[in-house]
């Protein structure tokens, strides 16, 4: 892995570990919002992304090959979703909600999917020939996913735009992974899909309306997505162009250790955050 890509990968981090404290902060708090994020950055994103060897020896799995799909996103959408479920991190009825609104979803869309395919550019580290189809496959993704979450919005109108833009996010999560490696159409369905799924998901979830919490669930469910598809549809080495799920295995394993890792420390830092309320009500009653 050179150095370029893996600095990349880990300022991305830290701008997600921004989002993860504003979708926190007015559940839990600013103080631990921030634990809570700077644990998922240290114990759960950078040894993702660190993970350099193939997992039980299949190809597809280091972070160059996922595009930093699932140690940023998957994990940060898993981590959060449990996090906001922990009773400990709960608010009350009366709490005010401290999460401030995104600004301009429509612009930041089309800015996102400039920056999103400029940042897969830069993560390649040179220009190929794999450059354009990258590009042009991640707009369209992320064209499609804005599209799809925009139809799917027409009845009711509310927040459309924000659904729009985690549309957007859903579509170039998958991208992350599977952008350089499959043809414009299965970029453009994967996008829709992604985009229907993450709203799916939101519905099923009963998933909160703050725009950073949304987004990032959003992401989450794309980078799955994207994980498996490109073990699918890969015009390379994908099942359907082989016949050999070698790939999607080693897909299936990249998913199953982010799952694995993003749970183990939300457990954790919930415990952590269980045992410190536990302390201060025995405090607060001596």
């Amino acid at each position: 892995m050179v150095i370029g890509h893996l600095s990349l990968l880990l300022v991305m981090g830290f701008a997600v570990m921004a989002a993860l404290i504003e979708a926190l902060r007015g559940r839990a708090g600013r103080s631990s919002a921030v634990w809570s994020a700077v644990a998922w950055y240290l114990f759960c994103f950078v040894p993702l992304v660190l993970l350099e060897e193939d997992i039980i020896e299949l190809p597809a799995i280091t972070a160059d090959d996922f595009g930093g799909a699932a140690p940023l996103h998957l994990s940060a959408g898993v981590f959060l979703w449990l996090m906001t479920r922990s009773s400990q991190v709960r608010r009350t009825e009366g709490d005010r909600v401290l999460e401030s609104p995104i600004p301009r979803p429509l612009v930041l869309t089309v800015a996102l999917i400039v920056a999103w395919a400029a940042w897969l550019v830069a993560l390649e580290g040179e220009l190929s020939s794999f450059t354009g189809p990258l590009v042009l496959n991640c707009v369209t993704a992320g064209v499609l996913g804005a599209v799809t979450a925009g139809a799917l919005s027409l009845r009711t109108r509310e927040q459309a735009a924000q659904r729009m833009l985690n549309g957007s996010l859903a579509g170039l999560a998958a991208a992350a992974a599977c952008a350089a490696s499959v043809s414009l159409l299965a970029a453009a369905v994967i996008g829709a899909v992604a985009a229907y799924l993450a709203r799916l998901a939101e519905l099923r979830l009963n998933g909160e309306r703050g725009a950073w919490g949304s987004a990032l669930r959003a992401a989450g469910v794309g980078a799955l997505l994207g994980l498996l598809a490109i073990g699918v549809v890969d015009d390379r080495a994908g099942f359907f162009f082989t016949g050999q799920p070698t790939l999607m295995l080693g897909q299936v394993a990249a998913v199953l250790a982010t799952l694995v890792l993003s749970i183990a420390v939300a457990a954790c830092v919930r415990g952590v955050l269980a045992l410190g309320h536990a302390r201060r009500a025995a405090g607060s009653r001596g």
